[in-house]
């Protein structure tokens, strides 16, 4: 999934919502429940922007049906340039 959002981002994809959407979506349909997921400047950890050289796809994300476990946390880095 992760591998997916990175290649998206690496062709030049800047659609964020609709990327963190169908990630969303594919974290649900795997058994999960997305708490957050992020796409930042990985340099700055600010937004992305047209100057951006690299991005970092963050997440949280917890296991569906277990309200006692903590989110698993993730991140990538990938270069936008």
């Amino acid at each position: 999934m992760l591998s997916a959002v990175a290649e998206k981002l690496a062709a030049g994809d800047r659609q964020l919502d609709e990327i963190i959407a169908i990630a969303e979506q594919e974290l649900n349909e795997k058994g999960f429940r997305a708490d957050d997921i992020q796409i930042r400047d990985a340099d700055t950890l600010l937004e992305l922007t047209d100057a951006s050289q690299r991005a970092v796809i963050l997440m949280a994300a917890a296991g569906a049906g277990s309200p006692d476990r903590q989110p698993d946390r993730h991140a990538r880095s990938v270069d936008s340039g």
